[in-house]
């Protein structure tokens, strides 16, 4: 092989590797909170540059920091966008106005809302999610508007997920990417 190859099969297996780490970042769903479709203990890829040119649409399924303790992370799904409105009522999600149509969700999903938590940092790499005893982010029948540069998040496994019902708004910047591909 000449050297020429060479430096450039190098060049091509080193671009793919460096594209590789800077653009997906392996995550392991830890939890029951995106089940069914998502199961504790798969593998995914994130695309970390999945948001570069574009924003975030209703429906992506992210991996985030949690806004108000970012070095815990979360996977749940887009429900609502920064101006949209939305509110929980007879176990149903309205956006703008509608029924959400939730086809990810198992029959007879039922969604409610819940008490206001926080992450608590219990040692250095461990936290435990506390009730904060707090007003609700979002009472039964109450509409809210998202505030810009925000998203409402929620786990498809309603009765089992920590998500903006309980921890409010995930900020645009603290969403890391997209769910990509399982491995």
């Amino acid at each position: 092989m000449s050297k020429i190859l060479q430096f450039v099969v190098i060049g091509v297996l080193a671009g793919l590797l460096v594209t590789l780490f800077v653009t997906f970042k392996p995550v392991s769903i830890n939890g029951p909170g995106m089940e069914p479709t998502y199961k504790s203990g798969e593998r995914f890829l994130v695309n970390k540059l999945a948001y570069t040119f574009s924003s975030p649409q209703r429906g992506d399924v992210v991996t985030f920091g949690y806004t108000q303790n970012p070095h815990y992370s979360g996977i749940a799904r887009i429900i609502a966008l920064s101006g949209d409105k939305i509110k929980i009522q007879n176990g149903k999600v309205y956006l703008n106005g509608a029924v959400l149509a939730e086809s990810y969700l198992q029959p007879g999903t039922v969604t409610t809302t819940a008490n206001k938590s926080a992450i608590i940092d219990i040692s250095e790499t461990t936290g435990k999610i506390e009730d904060t005893g707090g007003p609700k982010i979002l009472d039964e029948g109450q509409e809210i508007t998202i505030p810009d540069n925000s998203y409402f998040m929620m786990g498809d496994n309603r009765n089992n997920s920590i998500d903006s019902r309980s921890l409010g708004f995930i900020g645009k910047q603290d969403i890391v990417g997209k769910i990509a591909f399982r491995y």
